[in-house]
């Protein structure tokens, strides 16, 4: 983890406003929308390979919020001398403005959507990548997701895509419930309303729990209730 003071950031969407002498990608060009993603080192052997997901260096690459190259940041100091860290996730983008890494960009053909596109460096790529290279759920399966969030919600979609025989959406907001059985949820169960969630999980589904679970609240309880819920 970065040492403070740090600027954070993971996804995020906007705007090249000038681009540096050493970056050797010339396309996406200044002016042209873009989203941020993870960082990676470039040099490992999962990074030859195109497994950018698997990069050796992922934790100093992304966590530590300085360059890896030489430790440097390109946020201003503080007035007591203190260097910001700026480098998170190779873009520290919960500012207006921000230096990024150049592996951190992706052209954006939707410039027009960007406050919608922007989960999509982030918790759209996991929920996806849970379901469709993960799981691999079937018509013969049943999914519980607990949370929906971003990742919960690609998820979701993503279960939909790979015909998913049952899915059952699991939150305490009902308004996310309902966007939930919207996007193709065959059940929307609030946890705070419905007494034992896992129980309502198992009747749902003939007693016997559902084959496949994600949780993505990342709450001990809340982890507990996802194995409890699996058959």
């Amino acid at each position: 983890m970065a040492d403070h003071p740090a600027i954070f950031g993971h996804e995020d969407a906007g705007y090249i406003l000038d681009i540096g002498l050493g970056v050797k990608n010339k396309d996406p060009k200044v002016g042209d929308a873009i989203l941020l993603s993870f960082n990676t080192c470039g040099t490992c052997k999962p990074c030859k390979a195109s497994h950018l997901a698997y990069c050796h260096l992922h934790p100093q690459a992304n966590h530590n919020a300085i360059r890896l190259s030489d430790r440097s940041t390109p946020a201003s100091s503080k007035s007591d001398g203190r260097s910001v860290r700026s480098q998170y996730f190779g873009q520290s983008s919960f500012v207006k403005k921000s230096v990024v890494n150049e592996k951190c960009v992706v052209k954006c053909t939707y410039h027009e959507k960007l406050e919608m596109s922007a989960p999509i460096g982030c918790g759209f790529q996991i929920g996806d990548v849970t379901i469709l290279n993960v799981l691999k759920p079937g018509p013969e399966d049943s999914l519980v997701l607990f949370g929906l969030s971003s990742v919960g919600i690609a998820c979701l979609i993503a279960a939909k895509h790979a015909n998913c025989g049952k899915i059952i959406a699991v939150d305490t907001v009902n308004e996310k419930l309902a966007m939930a059985k919207e996007l193709g949820a065959t059940e929307a169960i609030n946890s705070r309303e419905r007494g034992d969630v896992v129980e309502v999980i198992r009747k749902s589904t003939g007693g016997r729990g559902v084959t496949k679970a994600v949780d993505c609240k990342g709450i001990l309880k809340v982890i507990e209730y996802m194995v409890e819920s699996i058959g």
